[in-house]
């Protein structure tokens, strides 16, 4: 059943599924070339050039520059939390709005990968907002714990590397239960909170099947990893311009194929 999944998924890898993310990738690329250019950080490197190697002389005039130039890094923080966080769930929603189609043997279409942007639009922001609200009283919690443990006097080291370890089981348990959120919440078509109980009954009832794809994904994301390690060994400004692209294929091909595998079982829970 996975085998066949896993092949399944690879095979249906189309050009259009790419669009959306490359399309991110050019508006961020803008985005970075533009702050380069106006915010001045280009040349303030250029000028302390020597101070690069003593970050206790470089850390206060960069803080100072900073100051000096606040209304234009806030302006960018903005720019950029719209294009990571708006723009980006609407550029989520055209790419998963298509990985249902395919699942659902659906022809893939440009005009329809427009509409899914806004129709899914704000699925995705409560979706997305919902998990950062989760991790944020995850976190919370963990370190009121770690503060609590830092006032007591008696094997405190003990007590954290427990709360350490109950944390990360913590942490692997959310990634397990948040794993399809996305292909529920297109599939199943309801709010964030609904779609996070359905995920926990399925986590509970069928462990083994959400761990497995877990698996999988973990595995050739490790395997991309150490590829990534492999291709350190480039030197050279030409090589280094090449192996980014490479870098950014590879990552940008797992990318969308693990979302698409990940739909693919979501159907068979």
């Amino acid at each position: 059943m996975y085998k066949e999944r896993l092949i399944e998924s690879f095979k249906s890898l189309k050009f259009l599924l790419f669009v959306p993310d490359l399309a991110m990738l050019i508006i961020s690329f803008l985005l970075g070339l533009s702050f380069v250019k106006y915010s001045g950080i280009t040349e303030f490197f250029n000028a302390n050039n020597n101070l690069i190697d003593s970050l206790d002389m470089l850390i206060p005039l960069l803080s100072d520059f900073i100051q000096d130039n606040i209304l234009v890094f806030v302006i960018y923080l903005i720019l950029f939390f719209i294009t990571g966080f708006i723009l980006g769930s609407g550029i989520n929603a055209m790419k998963f709005g298509m990985m249902r189609d395919i699942i659902e043997k659906k022809k893939l279409e440009f005009k329809k990968m427009i509409g899914y942007g806004s129709k899914y639009f704000w699925d995705i922001v409560l979706m997305r907002l919902t998990v950062f609200i989760i991790s944020l009283m995850v976190l919370l919690f963990f370190g009121i714990l770690i503060i609590l443990n830092a006032l007591n006097t008696f094997y405190s080291q003990i007590f954290f590397n427990i709360i350490l370890l109950l944390f990360l089981i913590t942490l692997f348990f959310l990634s397990l239960l948040l794993l399809f959120r996305y292909p529920a919440l297109l599939i199943d078509r309801k709010n964030p909170i609904e779609i996070i109980k359905s995920l926990y009954l399925l986590l509970l009832k069928n462990f083994k099947h959400v761990f497995m794809t877990w698996f999988i994904i973990f595995l050739f994301g490790l395997i991309i990893l150490l590829l990534d390690f492999s291709l350190n060994i480039a030197y050279g400004a030409t090589l280094m311009i090449i192996l980014i692209i490479i870098r950014y294929a590879i990552s940008l091909i797992y990318g969308v194929w693990s979302n698409l595998f990940l739909f693919y079982m979501y159907k068979l829970k």
